[in-house]
């Protein structure tokens, strides 16, 4: 029945303050009645006629509820609830068949309880077309928060909206200031930029196992401060995309194609021994990994590396400005 809750924007948290409340209420029949305390459940249906006193449904889905429906479901199955307990519950049906006004109902609903903004895009097509891609890549992408985590899923193989958005914010859109410091306006001020059926979907893919071998690389350097691991982070990943390409700015079907084993030991540590002394030269802070000074030195640092001269015909020659060898390193 777990298809019943595709349509919710997260998954049960059964440890969150709201949800104990509702476990507290239902452990005190004695108290007041529990649709007094509760937002209720949020049913959109395809069609509803009520027959004989029932409500018969069809394709329901409950968009808002997820985490009552749960908390009832193990208090009276688990925690011994009374099946003639006589509380009531507020359930709203809401017969439509129209994809848009479906979203914004769930946004609507949704926006009453404090979730990332970014999360209230769970639902769209792209975002279950990129869980279906990551998938095949290994990962498990958590559009409904919390899903594969109650699933028992490896947190290292649990891909979030918002990690996945500074990872393309990064690597595709190479603002890596914005991807460290302002991830969650970023993601909304530029979501289209991110998150679209007209990009190619092994861009997303790609993208998270840039970020992932960037993240694996500095775990392992030694003269890496623990705190500073996130502030080089979306630097290498940029870095190294363009590197393992030999593009200024590659292009969203160059990174799709991307065999990532290009992006090599050698690649990382090029990129690294960059970005670290410059990162060190600006402060080797978090105002440098924040700031915009970093990621302008990055970008120059591409375009003096990788940039395509124009040959004697007036057409742009393959062969960059300074020979580079296929792994991003200058010849010296």
């Amino acid at each position: 029945m777990e298809y019943i809750f595709d349509a919710n924007v997260r998954d049960h948290a059964p440890d969150v303050k709201v949800n104990k409340g509702i476990q507290t209420t239902l452990s005190n029949p004695g108290g007041d009645d529990f649709w007094w305390l509760n937002n209720g459940v949020t049913i959109i249906a395809s069609d509803a006629t009520l027959k004989a006193g029932a409500l018969q449904i069809e394709s329901p889905m409950i968009v808002n509820g997820l985490q009552t429906s749960y908390e009832l479901f193990h208090h009276f199955k688990n925690d011994g609830g009374d099946k003639k307990d006589q509380r009531t519950i507020m359930v709203k049906v809401i017969v439509n068949s129209k994809d848009d006004t479906s979203d914004r109902i769930i946004n609507a609903t949704n926006s009453q309880t404090k979730i990332d903004a970014i999360n209230l895009h769970a639902t769209e097509k792209v975002q279950r077309t990129i869980e279906t891609a990551l998938k095949t890549a290994g990962y498990f992408y958590d559009r409904r928060k919390n899903f594969y985590r109650n699933q028992g899923k490896p947190a290292a193989k649990i891909i979030t909206i918002p990690f996945m958005a500074q990872a393309v914010t990064a690597i595709v859109l190479q603002q890596p200031d914005h991807a460290r410091a302002r991830p969650g306006t970023v993601a909304e001020k530029n979501y289209k930029e991110l998150f679209s059926d007209k990009y190619p979907v092994n861009l997303y893919p790609k993208c998270v196992e840039i970020v992932k071998r960037a993240q694996r690389f500095l775990s392992d350097q030694s003269d890496v401060r623990r705190a500073d691991n996130l502030n080089l982070l979306y630097y290498l990943a940029m870095y190294s995309a363009s590197a393992a390409i030999g593009s200024v700015k590659p292009n969203r079907q160059a990174i799709a194609d991307l065999d990532v084993a290009t992006v090599t030991e050698t690649v990382m540590v090029n990129g690294y021994e960059w970005t670290s002394q410059k990162f060190k030269e600006l402060g080797g802070d978090d105002k440098a990994a924040k700031g915009p000074h970093l990621a302008e030195a990055l970008r120059k640092h591409l375009l003096a590396t990788f940039a395509k001269k124009k040959s004697v015909t007036g057409k742009k020659s393959q062969l960059p400005n300074k020979e580079v060898t296929s792994d991003g390193s200058l010849v010296q």
